[in-house]
């Protein structure tokens, strides 16, 4: 799930790439499942100036940022 829903590169061509294409990032570095809904994920990665992103993933592929935090 997390290569489908995530990764968009030449590697995986199968990928939704469903971040990558709602953030413009190509990976997500950190992904877990929400524990009190089973349709949605927590996502974090790190921008390319450095900051910490954290995001949520819902199965309808909405993509909410939560935080965005200095290193």
């Amino acid at each position: 799930m997390y290569v489908k829903i995530c990764d968009k590169s030449e590697i995986n061509k199968e990928g939704e790439g469903i971040v990558s294409q709602k953030t413009g990032i190509p990976k997500v570095s950190f992904i877990a499942l929400i524990n009190d809904d089973p349709k949605a994920y927590h996502l974090n990665w790190t921008s390319e100036d450095g900051k910490i992103i954290d995001a949520q993933i819902t199965k309808n592929k909405k993509v909410d940022i939560l935080s965005v935090n200095n290193n």
